[in-house]
């Protein structure tokens, strides 16, 4: 029960950071997981835990707030075609892989 406070607790913080703007280079979140980490790749991961390490690893295009709207993520805005069938990302400056 701990955990699942402490997992909540960290992804709300997260959250919020994100919503306030983005993250600073100071930004830290610290991770308590209680197990040890068996894959990173998101193709064979089951375990619920190893799922939040990557949820912290990965970020999509876009999310959803608390309420399930869209959200920017790793693009700032997005295009929609007239016919609806293209569309385009507009990446935010920074970013790095």
């Amino acid at each position: 029960m701990l955990l699942r406070k402490f997992a909540l607790a960290t992804s709300v913080a997260a959250l919020l950071a994100f919503s306030a703007g983005t993250a600073s280079a100071e930004t830290v979140l610290n991770r308590g997981i209680g197990a040890t980490i068996g894959t990173l790749d998101p193709h064979i991961n089951f375990l619920a835990w190893e799922g939040w390490v990557l949820d912290d690893l990965y970020e999509g295009l876009v999310a959803n707030d608390a309420g399930g709207a869209v959200i920017p993520g790793a693009a700032e805005k997005w295009d929609i075609s007239d016919d609806g069938l293209t569309y385009t990302f507009h990446l935010r400056d920074g970013l790095k892989w």
